[in-house]
């Protein structure tokens, strides 16, 4: 294998070569930024893309990439940073046009848009695939995507019901999330649309958007972030128009206190890309790591092929140091550490106690990707200190993902939760023949079949989370609170949603971009009445007892 097959080895499970000749446009960068550079990764190498404007000092574009671009043209600068991030592919074919009529005299397969009421009103009028979103304030709701297809009810009436100055078209820091969950979304939309009528069709958004035609989509809520429904504009438009016509406040988390906080990142595989927001808020960041970057990696972490052969935090740490710019330099701490902490090499945990010692973190994310005894035995240690943290992780073909919260020495620790709910017992999603073959090859150190469209969802759910832990109790979020006040810490969300063999939908989630909680309250033991946990010694009533009387 050279390489460039190397590069794309992870990803042809789910997507094959199919985007490989396929040309996509993308209007307004500065908020589709990163659903060009995820195409790009995945195999697009011909885009146009049409924006004359330059890169705000402030804005998302800067903030994805770094200071090197502010100021810049954002056309040029997305094409510079995508070939930058791949150099192992010379013949990309980016054109940059100022105008939107230009898309008349191109063929393009799909147009990529954000922004206000009129941009989507002047791109609705050509005949090509459309996903548009914009994001929302002062709504119930945070964002609306919108995908226009001539086999698809037109999605254009719910708009007549959007206020413009309920639609943001600058996206400052405080509603970044907001941004990255809703170009999420329309991300694996337009990757659907392309995928269509091959063998990795996304079927359950085939028979949302196609079968059922809900085409129109809401998103998150101050209730619940990760609030989706998909709605059919044409049978649902009133509902709509009472949800938008809705003047509601959406208090923001107080981000600005978390400069000084200080995150510490165990695993810096698919955790990169959280590291890569996390310097947006914190400006002390300490990375551990034992691995270099490989071939297999840029495809779907944050450094580019550049970074191969690199050892990871070092690597990290340079990038961001770079993006932060030299000004700003000197206000940013970044350490790091080759260490490989195992539950069977007790020196080890020395020396990771010894770093705790030195460091004092506020929030620590265990993102190993490596044994559950490491896991617990790292958890073990920062549950004992009272430590803050946070353990994601993948489901096989990272269909779904999940973070376990522990908010330090309250609420309950990692070996209550992994394991001991229903949640465990769940029968999965079916995958193909390649992707399993790729995952259960090393049981021990599993190699997910996925995209950045998989993992970028699951860096911004755990991006999510873990601001939130990083808040005292009092400045989170009315339903954070609320999930840990129920002992409901295991967050589970979805890439794509199937159906299990006795109809219920894999672990409880119904709808892509969904996300559902876990906790005590599902526990589940075998012939026990009452679990106390080994670890936090927390005692839980058993809900779900599995009994052996008679076998």
């Amino acid at each position: 294998m050279n390489d460039l097959d190397l590069y794309f080895n992870r990803v042809l499970p789910v997507i094959g070569r199919q985007l490989e000749g396929k040309r996509i446009a993308f209007c307004n960068l500065e908020m589709t930024h990163l659903i060009a550079d995820a195409f790009a990764r995945c195999g697009v190498r011909n885009m146009l893309f049409v924006d004359s404007a330059e890169a705000q000092t402030e804005g998302p574009f800067v903030l994805s990439y770094g200071q090197q671009y502010a100021g810049r043209n954002i056309g040029q600068a997305i094409s510079d940073q995508i070939t930058s991030h791949n150099r192992l592919i010379e013949n990309w074919r980016h054109l940059q046009v100022k105008r939107v009529e230009a898309l008349r005299a191109q063929d393009v397969d799909l147009i990529v848009a954000a922004g206000n009421i009129a941009d989507y009103q002047t791109l609705a009028r050509f005949n090509t695939p459309l996903v548009f979103f914009l994001v929302l304030s002062g709504t119930p709701v945070n964002s609306l995507i919108l995908v226009k297809h001539p086999e698809l009810p037109d999605p254009s009436p719910v708009l007549d019901n959007v206020r413009s100055e309920d639609v943001l078209t600058s996206i400052d820091l405080k509603h970044r999330l907001i941004w990255l969950e809703a170009s999420d979304l329309a991300m694996n939309f337009a990757k659907a649309l392309l995928l269509r009528d091959s063998p990795y069709e996304r079927t359950d958004l085939e028979d949302l958007f196609f079968r059922q035609g809900r085409n129109v989509v809401l998103h998150g809520q101050t209730k619940w972030p990760w609030w989706v429904h998909y709605l059919n504009p044409q049978h649902e438009l009133e509902y709509i128009q009472r949800v938008l016509n809705q003047r509601y406040f959406v208090p923001q988390p107080p981000i600005n206190i978390l400069a000084e906080k200080r995150v510490m990142v165990i695993g810096c595989g698919t955790a990169s890309l959280l590291v890569g927001e996390l310097v947006n808020h914190c400006r002390q960041l300490f990375l551990v790591d034992p691995k270099s970057f490989s071939s297999f990696n840029p495809v779907r972490q944050l450094l580019g092929t550049d970074a191969i052969k690199q050892p990871k935090p070092q690597a990290i740490a340079d990038y961001l140091l770079k993006r932060v710019g030299s000004n700003e330099a000197g206000t940013y701490n970044f350490e790091t550490s080759n260490l490989k902490i195992s539950d069977s090499d007790p020196r080890t945990l020395q020396e990771f106690e010894a770093i705790l010692d030195g460091w004092q973190p506020d929030l620590v994310v265990v993102a190993t990707g490596r044994t559950y005894d490491d896991n617990y035995a790292i958890c073990e240690i920062l549950r004992r200190r009272g430590i803050r943290h946070v353990i994601p992780s993948a489901f096989p073909g990272a269909t779904h993902y999940k973070n376990i919260v522990v908010d330090g020495s309250d609420g309950p620790c990692y070996e209550c939760i992994r394991g001991n709910t229903n949640l465990d017992y769940a029968d999965g999603v079916d995958l193909n023949a390649q992707a399993r073959e790729m995952f259960y090859t090393d049981v021990d150190d599993p190699t997910q079949p996925a995209t950045i469209f998989e993992t970028w969802p699951s860096s911004h759910s755990l991006l999510r989370l873990s601001i939130e832990l990083l808040l005292d109790p009092e400045l989170r979020s009315e339903w954070f609170n609320s999930c840990l006040a129920g002992d409901r810490s295991c967050f589970v969300g979805a890439n794509l949603t199937q159906k299990t063999d006795e109809g219920a939908y894999a672990y409880g989630v119904t709808f892509p971009g969904q996300m559902v909680v876990y906790g005590m309250d599902e526990l589940i033991r075998v012939d026990e009445d009452v679990y106390t946990c080994p670890t936090c010694q927390r005692s839980y009533s058993v809900q779900n007892k599995i009994s052996t009387e008679g076998s």
